[in-house]
C-alpha cells in the first residue's frame, strides 16, 4: 500500500464546503505509473543526502473540513530499530514504502465510522539495509491484528532485486500460501529490462513488462503484457523522453485494442526543470476517443524557494471544457524543517478569490545519528567489533588504520554518551562501557572534520 502524496492521503478527500457542497480532491501526481515516477526521482537520488542524514520521519497527519471544523481524517506512525532512515524528493512529493526504511509502521485512517486502526507493517532488512521481508497485518473483525499478507525478497550477487515472493495468511492451516513470485531480469549494467509475475493459482507466468533503455540508462519504452490462452498479448505502453540532463519531459500512453489489433492513444504529460532537476510545470492530456482529439485535464504550477530544491506552493488546475479555461482546484502551500524536510502543507481551494482551508497535513519527524541511507549502500564497512552484545569493554579492529578520527557513542534518544577525547591512530582501540546504562547505543567514527565515515550498533548487557 501506497503513502500519502507527500502525505496527501492517495484515496480522494471528500471535503464539505461552504453551503454544505462537496468537493473532492485527487492528490497531484496520483495518476502517473510507477515509472513516471521512478523516472521523475531517479536524478535526485543522492542530490541531497545532507538533508536526509540525522532526521527521519516518525509520523503524520491529515486533518479536513467537514463542513463545520477540521477533524482527523488520515494518520500513520513509523518505528526504527537502528539508524535507517528515510529519503525525500521534491519531484514526486510523495513518500511510499520503499522509500521509508521503517521496521513497523501503523496507519489509521477514519472511513466515515470513527477513527481506526486500518493495518500494520513489519520490515526486516539484511546488513545493507535491503528489505527482506514485510509483512501486513489487519484488524479484521478480531480485538487483535492479523497476518494477511508478506513479500519475501531475494538478492543477486550484484545486490538486483532478483525474486520477490508474494504470500497470504491461510486461516484454515494458519500458515502461508505462496501467491505469486516476481522475476527481475538485468543487463550487464545492472540495469532492469524486464520483470515477469508468476501466478501460483493458474500455475504460469500471467504478466511481462519488458524495459527499453537509451544509452544513459533512462527507461525509453515501457511495453506491458498479459498472458491470454497461451499467448502474450500487448496491454499498455509508455513511452518517454528525456532533456541533455536526463530529466522525464514527455510520457506518451497507448493502450492495446485487441478488436483491432491496433494500439489507440491514452495520455500524455509534459515536465519543465530548473538547473536542480526539480520541475516547477507538468501539464496533462488525454485521449478522446469521440473527437480523435487530445483535450487538456490537469496542470501543475510550482513555486520553489530560492534555492531551487524545494516546492513552496504547488497551485493545481482542471481545464474546463465548455468554457476552455483553466479553473483552481486546489493549492498546498508547504513549510519545512531546519533540515529541508516538509513540515506542514496547508490545502486551500478558491470560492470567488477568497482562500477557503479544506485540508492540512501535519508530519513528524525524529533526529538520529548515521550515514544516509543512500551512502550506506556505497560505502563498504571496514569496522569489526566484539563481543557484542558486551558488559564492560567493547574491542575496535579496522582493515584499514585510522588518522585523526573520532569515536562516539550515542543513545537512541539521539544522545551523544561518548566520545573520545583524543585522535584515534591505528588499527584497533578498546571502548570501556561499563559505566552506561543497558541498552542499544550506535558507535560512530568521525574524521577531523566531524564527518561520519562509518556505524554500528552495540547492545550493552
Amino acid at each position: 500500500m501506497k503513502l500519502p502524496v507527500l502525505f496527501v492521503p492517495l484515496m480522494t478527500l471528500a471535503l464539505g464546503v461552504q453551503a454544505q457542497q462537496a468537493y473532492k480532491y485527487n492528490a497531484p501526481g496520483k495518476h502517473y505509473s510507477p515509472y513516471v515516477r521512478h523516472a521523475l526521482t531517479k536524478q535526485l537520488t543522492t542530490a541531497h543526502k545532507t538533508t536526509a542524514a540525522h532526521e527521519r520521519i516518525s509520523g503524520y497527519s491529515v486533518y479536513v473540513f467537514d463542513g463545520s471544523s477540521m477533524n482527523i481524517q488520515d494518520s500513520s506512525n513509523f518505528k526504527y530499530s537502528n539508524a535507517r532512515g528515510f529519503q525525500f524528493n521534491p519531484n514526486s512529493m510523495f513518500l511510499d514504502d520503499e522509500t521509508i526504511q521503517f521496521d513497523s509502521a501503523t496507519y489509521f485512517v477514519d472511513f466515515g465510522s470513527g477513527f481506526q486502526l486500518d493495518h500494520i507493517l513489519k520490515s526486516t532488512y539484511d546488513n545493507a539495509n535491503k528489505r527482506l521481508t514485510r509483512t501486513e497485518l489487519r484488524p479484521d473483525f478480531t480485538p487483535q491484528p492479523e497476518n494477511f499478507r508478506d513479500r519475501r525478497a531475494f538478492y543477486d550477487a550484484n545486490g538486483n532485486l532478483s525474486i520477490e515472493y508474494v504470500l497470504g495468511w491461510n486461516n484454515s492451516t494458519n500458515a502461508w500460501d505462496t501467491l505469486t513470485r516476481k522475476h527481475y531480469g538485468y543487463n550487464g549494467q545492472n540495469q532492469l529490462i524486464a520483470d515477469s509475475i508468476y501466478v501460483y493459482s493458474s500455475a504460469d507466468f500471467m504478466n511481462r513488462t519488458e524495459y527499453s533503455l537509451d544509452g544513459n540508462g533512462n527507461q525509453v519504452e515501457i511495453a506491458l503484457f498479459q498472458r491470454q490462452s497461451g499467448s502474450w498479448i500487448p496491454q499498455y505502453l509508455e513511452k518517454h523522453t528525456y532533456d541533455a540532463l536526463n530529466n522525464l519531459t514527455t510520457n506518451y500512453g497507448q493502450q492495446y485494442d485487441q478488436t483491432t489489433s491496433s494500439w489507440v492513444d491514452n495520455s500524455f504529460d509534459t515536465f519543465a526543470y530548473n538547473n536542480h532537476h526539480v520541475y516547477h510545470f507538468t501539464e496533462n492530456w488525454f485521449w478522446n476517443t469521440t473527437t480523435s482529439s487530445w483535450e487538456y485535464t490537469t496542470r501543475e504550477l510550482r513555486t520553489l524557494n530560492a534555492a531551487g530544491d524545494r516546492v513552496m506552493i504547488q497551485d493545481m488546475k482542471q481545464w474546463d471544457a465548455q468554457t476552455s479555461t483553466w479553473e483552481d482546484n486546489a493549492v498546498i502551500e508547504w513549510a519545512y524543517t531546519a533540515m529541508g524536510h516538509p513540515s506542514n502543507g496547508v490545502i486551500s481551494i478558491d470560492f470567488g478569490g477568497t482562500p477557503f482551508e479544506v485540508g492540512n497535513v501535519n508530519v513528524f519527524y525524529e533526529q538520529y545519528n548515521d550515514l544516509h541511507i543512500g551512502d550506506t549502500k556505497e560505502k563498504t564497512s571496514t569496522l569489526s567489533l566484539y563481543p557484542n552484545p558486551a558488559t564492560n569493554i567493547i574491542n575496535l579492529e579496522w582493515a584499514q588504520p585510522l588518522h585523526d578520527a573520532k569515536i562516539s557513542l550515542t543513545n537512541m534518544m539521539g544522545q551523544q554518551v561518548y566520545q573520545t577525547n583524543q585522535p584515534v591512530n591505528g588499527s584497533s582501540m578498546s571502548v570501556q562501557i561499563d559505566q552506561l546504562p543497558a541498552g542499544t547505543y550506535l558507535l560512530s567514527v568521525h574524521n577531523n572534520t566531524g564527518i561520519v565515515l562509518e556505524t554500528k550498533t552495540v547492545v550493552k548487557q
